[in-house]
């Protein structure tokens, strides 16, 4: 019996088996009740995009940073954009060196570098935050994007990753095609709202199917799939 995290994780072993083999979802799960946190509202005027990851070119926090800044620019007049990238990681000072010799530190787009935190730190983090982003293209599962979502935070994230097992566009988060497309949905929720809140609380009021409830039953299923196929 084949299983694989997610849909991206499954693919690649689909054209390997051959379609006729089916590959079981089982996903990572996540503790519900450890990840629900109380929401800390901020400035209307300023919304608060948060990323957890290591500082590594395969996560692509330089290109993050030049995302937000795109994005920042088609903000409406009065609107601001914080981004706050969680983690470390040898591209940690090359995203400092950025944010200073742009002048990221105060204005309309503002990014803070928190390094490594601890889980209290991270959860603090996301209930302080109005949304989550994942940049990296190459994401077969996407915890950290999970724990934001099951936070209540809306996730923004790329189609092709992981993370469409549990983020459906424009239900609990926003899925680019690309970076323009990134760059779009950035400023789309950090301007509308609305359509924040109407994600943010879908979020908060429905449980994951990654809950270890239902990730346990799938196991359990799929190895007494196995037993019976073994005898």
């Amino acid at each position: 019996v084949l299983t694989a995290v997610s849909v991206a994780a499954a693919d690649p072993i689909r054209e390997i088996v051959g379609p006729d083999v089916v590959v079981t979802l089982v996903p990572n799960g996540i503790d519900v009740e450890r990840w629900r946190i109380p929401h800390v509202a901020g400035d209307p005027a300023e919304t608060r995009v948060v990323a957890v990851m290591r500082l590594a070119p395969r996560k692509r926090s330089m290109a993050l940073v030049r995302m937000g800044e795109r994005a920042a620019a088609q903000l409406p007049d009065g609107r601001r954009l914080r981004l706050t990238i969680v983690g470390d990681g040898p591209l940690r000072s090359q995203v400092e060196s950025q944010v200073r010799s742009k002048g990221f530190e105060h204005g309309r787009y503002v990014v803070d570098v928190t390094g490594r935190l601890t889980p209290d730190g991270v959860r603090a983090t996301l209930a302080a935050s109005d949304a989550f982003v994942a940049p990296a293209l190459m994401e077969s599962f996407g915890i950290a994007a999970l724990e934001a979502r099951t936070a209540g935070l809306p996730v923004l994230a790329y189609a092709a990753t992981g993370i469409r097992s549990f983020v459906r566009d424009g239900r609990e988060g926003l899925l680019a095609r690309d970076d323009d497309a990134m760059v779009a949905n950035l400023a789309l929720i950090a301007s509308d709202d609305a359509l924040r809140e109407r994600m943010a609380e879908h979020n908060r009021t429905t449980e994951p199917a990654q809950s270890w409830r239902h990730v346990l039953r799938t196991v359990e299923d799929t190895y007494t799939r196995a037993g019976t196929l073994a005898t």
